[in-house]
């Protein structure tokens, strides 16, 4: 039966009862449906296991993340004897056989109901697809045979993920040492452990390997700790979607989304984990075809490329290829980076902390915050000490309260354009757009890194609608503008992308390349109360709480701002937003329950708060 053939058929036809039909009609071809299922399986996330966070913290703080201590144990070790995989105390292929032995003589519909308990599979090939999720989770809804079978499935899945070990050769015991810890606080890697490429050997070895090149390489002493820590969870979790034995292409994509999900218990700052995913979704740029415009956008971030290359060139020389990157093309890489830093945007807009534990929690489990007090201190619950409801200034987007567009704000796997608005927590979110709309509406609290923002400004005062990013690209470049009125047969041309880099230009007295500098230097601090003194390369010295007031008094010009008459105070476009959390009337949150309310399911489905107002 051929694709000609299904598209041909009459929706009345018996064939047309079968989904599979159905699908290859609607798409044209089994190729396309093929295509769109294989997209739809990157952008599925995984789940990450949970591990203890007083290990996570002490792992982070430990030498393992240490360079020179690496080097010194990794740097100089023969990986040749390992290139089948490190040897682990509960092999991968003893666990495969174990648990299909265990699920055999369960029925189809069954065995699918127990890998989506665990949230994994083993295909025909014994390959692992994403990896196997230890769970206690409630079993009453799954069949009779599936609950029978539990108990003992649980024993092979945790002694796979949890209580597995790696045992190394003597002379390598402090590797092996490493490799054990690490794997205590990311099991999710041991499912590439002893997993084959196309090439023959497995990608935990290909991993150490690529690991032991980076730090072997001189351009690694150009990097700060931060950026350390970014390459090596780069590096470490590059493949982790990589099938086996296949040239698999594009796995960088859902690896990249799957070290998003893992790297979401880490306590790193929301940057450090999204240049992470952004490294790992781009490491191929060398070979995928990218114009060197698409690459600096990407690649925007302080020393991000230079990581970009030393992942490359570990990757290439790692696969058996010679790293012979052209310099004219780098060099066009780096213009087109240091052209979006020099109109780079120091919002420095607060962030909700990352760790909810200390927020209270109503009857149905949802987490809040209570914002009604604007004296309110909010130290107890993760913020810097002293922090003031009024002193937040916070990233509130209008979003529709529906299940589907809420949903869709949740899913931070995709590259789309939020526009926002930088409100003060006081009194501004929730009652400004209530002021604007007059539709059901949900106000969204939202974080970006200040190299996230594509434009921001008194006078942003829409976009059109333009939201990919082929127009963030634009937007960064200020190769594009928005226009007031996209209706208005005279349309208003604003320089909308340098507003607020002019605005810190003329409050400091700087020139544009003495702007470029100090734009870097505020690059490495995540929090404005961080920032340093800088001596700029002309010898003058900004004074670290000079720079802060010139900061303080953009952030005022922003709040007290009122585009053309519009009703907006200011816009703030940012790309790939992540959500912090969802707002609501207290009044409202307080009488409802989970069951009635849309904003309650979302934000206890998708693990975040609610900021009452």
């Amino acid at each position: 039966m051929d694709d000609a053939f299904i598209k041909n058929l009459n929706d009345n036809h018996s064939l047309m009862k079968f989904g599979l039909i159905k699908d290859i009609k609607r798409c044209g071809s089994s190729k396309i449906l093929q295509e769109e299922l294989s997209e739809r399986m990157k952008n599925k996330p995984v789940t990450s296991i949970n591990v203890n966070p007083k290990q996570m913290k002490e792992f982070l703080q430990s030498d393992y993340l240490n360079i020179k201590f690496l080097k010194n144990n990794i740097g100089n070790i023969d990986l040749n004897k390992y290139e089948k995989g490190f040897p682990l105390k509960y092999s991968r292929d003893n666990f495969i056989s174990d648990f299909n032995n265990e699920i055999k003589n369960l029925s189809l519909k069954e065995k699918n109901e127990i890998f989506k308990y665990y949230n994994f599979s083993i295909d025909r090939e014994n390959d692992i697809i994403k990896f196997p999720v230890p769970t206690n989770a409630d079993i009453s809804s799954l069949s009779p045979k599936v609950q029978e079978i539990i108990p003992k499935t649980n024993k092979y899945i945790n002694n796979f993920t949890l209580n597995n070990k790696i045992i190394l050769d003597k002379q390598d015991k402090e590797m092996e040492k490493f490799l054990n810890e690490f794997i205590k606080v990311f099991p999710e890697f041991i499912s590439i452990i002893g997993k084959i490429q196309h090439r023959g050997d497995s990608i935990d070895h290909h991993t150490l390997d690529n690991l032991q090149r980076c730090l072997n390489n001189p351009e690694i002493k150009k990097l700060t700790k931060e950026e350390q820590r970014i390459l090596f969870f780069s590096v470490m979790f590059h493949d982790i979607a990589k099938k086996q034995k296949l040239i698999d292409d594009g796995h960088q994509r859902p690896s990249s989304i799957y070290a998003k999900e893992i790297m979401k218990k880490v306590p790193i700052s929301f940057k450090e984990k999204e240049q992470i995913y952004n490294l790992i979704a781009n490491s191929h740029w060398l070979t995928d075809g990218k114009n060197v415009s698409d690459l600096g956008a990407k690649f925007r971030h302080n020393n991000e490329f230079t990581i970009a290359q030393i992942m490359s060139k570990a990757d290439s020389e790692s696969s058996g290829f010679e790293y012979a990157p052209s310099l004219k093309r780098i060099n066009l890489i780096n213009e087109k980076i240091n052209k979006i830093q020099s109109n780079g945007i120091p919002l420095f807009a607060d962030n909700l902390p990352e760790d909810t534990s200390k927020f209270p929690t109503d009857k149905d489990g949802v987490k809040y915050l209570d914002f009604t007090d604007k004296e309110a201190d909010l130290s107890a619950y993760g913020f810097p000490q002293g922090t003031k409801v009024k002193d937040l200034n916070l990233l509130s987007h209008n979003a529709s309260s529906n299940f589907s567009s809420l949903t869709d704000i949740c899913d931070d796997s995709k590259e789309i354009c939020l526009s926002t608005s930088f409100l003060n927590a006081s009194g501004d979110i929730c009652t400004h757009y209530n002021q604007i709309y007059s539709y059901e509406n949900c106000d969204v609290i939202i974080y970006s890194s200040n190299s996230d923002i594509a434009l921001a400004g008194v006078n942003v005062g829409c976009t059109g609608g333009k939201r990919g990013f082929e127009n963030f690209k634009d937007y960064v470049y200020g190769e594009n503008h928005c226009y007031l009125n996209e209706n208005n047969k005279d349309k208003q041309n604003i320089e909308e992308r340098s507003e607020l880099p002019n605005y810190i230009k003329k409050e400091l007295n700087l020139s544009d390349i003495e702007y470029l500098e100090l734009y870097r230097h505020l690059e490495k601090y995540s929090d404005k109360r961080d920032i340093q003194s800088l001596t700029l390369s002309s010898g003058r010295t900004l004074e670290s709480q000079t720079i802060k007031l010139a900061l303080n008094n953009m952030h005022k010009y922003l709040l007290d701002g009122n585009a053309n008459g519009s009703g907006y105070k200011n816009e703030i476009v940012v790309f790939q937003p992540k959500i912090q959390a969802l707002v609501m009337k207290k009044n409202s949150f307080m009488k409802s329950d989970i069951e009635n309310s849309k904003l309650k399911q979302t934000a206890k489905n998708n693990n975040i708060p609610i900021i009452l107002v």
